[in-house]
Order: C-alpha cells, then sequence, then structure tokens
C-alpha cells in the first residue's frame, strides 16, 4: 500500500507549529519569559514586547488527540477539580501543576516496558495476518506497541540529584510537542471566551505564582449599534 501523501499546505502548517514550540522552549533556556496565552487574548501586545507565548487550549487539544486527555483529565481531577468543568481546561490545569505523561522503563537495564496490549497485528510478506500458534491470536508487530504510561511531576523531577537517573527520567516523558511547553513565566487572558476561561487561568496563575494580565473585553449586551454617522 502506497503511503499516504501530505499535502505541502500541511506540511507548511506543522513546520509553523513546530517552530513556535521550538522558539519557546530554546528562549526559555536562554532564561527568556515564556507566557501562556488564550486563543482570544490580543496576539499583539506580547508580539510588541518580543514576548513568547503557548496557547494552552491548542495544547490541551494535542495532548487529547495523542490520547493522553483521559489521564490528564484524572490528573486534574485527583487534584481537586471537578469532572464537570471543561477538558481542555482540567488537561491545562493538571500540565500546569507539573503533571506530564511518560513512559515505563526498567531502572536496571533502562529498557521501556512495553504494553503487550498495545500495537496492529503482524502480517506476512503477502501481507496476511500472521497467528500465534499457541494462543490462535493475532501476533503484534513489535514495531507499533509502545511501552505502558505512567504520570510523573516534572517539578519534583527537576529536584533531583543532576546525573543519569534524573535524565533517564526525563527523558521518559512523552516526546510529543505538546508535553514540552515550558512553565508560564505569565498568563494572558480575556473574558470573550466562556465562563471558565477567567478561574481556569487564575488557577494557572495561582498554581504557578505568575502574574496573570486580564483584559475585561466591552461587551454589547443588545443587537443595536451605534451608528456614529
Amino acid at each position: 500500500m502506497a503511503k499516504k501523501q501530505v499535502s505541502p499546505g500541511v506540511l507548511a502548517l506543522r513546520k509553523v507549529v513546530d517552530d513556535v514550540h521550538k522558539d519557546a522552549r530554546e528562549a526559555k533556556k536562554r532564561g527568556e519569559l515564556v507566557g501562556w496565552s488564550s486563543s482570544k487574548f490580543p496576539c499583539e501586545f506580547a508580539a510588541a514586547f518580543d514576548l513568547n507565548v503557548m496557547y494552552p487550549e491548542n495544547q490541551a487539544a494535542g495532548i487529547a488527540a495523542n490520547r493522553y486527555g483521559e489521564l490528564m483529565c484524572q490528573a486534574a481531577e485527583d487534584l481537586g477539580y471537578d469532572n464537570d468543568i471543561c477538558g481542555y481546561a482540567r488537561i491545562s490545569l493538571a500540565y500546569a501543576a507539573g503533571v506530564r505523561v511518560a513512559r515505563k522503563f526498567d531502572p536496571e537495564t533502562g529498557e521501556y516496558i512495553i504494553d503487550p496490549s498495545t500495537g496492529k497485528p503482524l502480517k506476512d510478506e503477502n501481507g496476511n495476518v500472521v497467528i500465534d500458534e499457541a494462543t490462535g491470536k493475532p501476533k503484534k508487530d513489535p514495531k507499533t506497541q509502545t511501552p505502558y504510561l505512567e504520570l510523573v511531576n516534572i517539578l519534583e523531577l527537576e529536584k533531583l540529584p543532576d546525573g543519569p537517573d534524573k535524565e533517564r527520567r526525563i527523558e521518559a516523558i512523552s516526546p510529543i510537542r505538546q508535553m514540552q511547553i515550558p512553565q508560564p513565566d505569565f498568563v494572558l487572558c480575556c473574558n470573550n471566551i466562556c465562563n471558565c476561561m477567567t478561574k481556569w487561568y487564575e488557577n494557572i496563575a495561582r498554581m504557578c505564582n505568575v502574574p496573570l494580565i486580564m483584559i475585561d473585553i466591552p461587551y454589547n449586551n443588545t443587537v443595536d449599534v451605534h451608528d456614529p454617522t
């Protein structure tokens, strides 16, 4: 089967997103400020001050798309957040608290512990599914199997003494870009999206002990619009 072709537009958009994430990570390493912004906050303010910002809503969607949403939502609920609030908010609040999805590994060998329930069926050279004679079930393709997952806290890992153990534990954190976003130095928010948004970002600022810049957007409660002419 021919490999599915990705359109040039999709490739270009991926590069834009990858560059934004890379710029934020590198800025953080240089000691520059990196903030988290709501999607409707006027981005011109951050651009005018040459600040790097990331977007928790987009991040939460990416984490959910990688099938980590349930783990992160449960982590937020364990922190005391109700499961009735927005899933994006719960994912983001867990991340703000330092929660990360990591791959389990054997501390003695350093090898990842593979989850046998994962993976696609193994096929032979003719494309037929290979059956395990012992179980009568399809064999799994080792190339498609993934490790068991666990939750770790990056804030606790960063406190560990420098050395191979610390490096291995941090390296085990999922490599998807949404799990590599730096913790915020400030938070940008506005109240023209949803009721949950303001409290979501207030909690991020409180947990991370960083400034919250809130813009109160004027709202027209009627359908009438004033015409100065």
